[in-house]
């Protein structure tokens, strides 16, 4: 559902933030999808104009899913 949801919806930055989150972090290897994640994750940065920490949390999730960890790391210069 909710992805359908994100289908019909594509700017609702919540729930493509969520799905991102799911696709990067779950432990059910049958939802687990880095690269799902990670385009999800670029359409939130698209739709949040790069304005939002919690957006920059889940594409660092996705950039890590992909094995992306330096890069990903350098998205959350807070968390030093």
């Amino acid at each position: 559902m909710l992805q359908a949801h994100v289908k019909r919806q594509p700017k609702d930055l919540r729930r493509l933030r969520f799905l991102s989150w799911i696709y990067a972090t779950t432990k059910n290897p049958a939802f687990r999808d880095g690269t799902e994640a990670l385009q999800l994750a670029q359409s939130t940065i698209a739709v949040s104009s790069h304005k939002n920490h919690v957006t920059a949390d889940v594409l660092a999730a996705a950039l890590a899913e992909t094995g992306a960890f330096a890069f990903g790391k350098a998205q959350q210069p807070w968390r030093e």
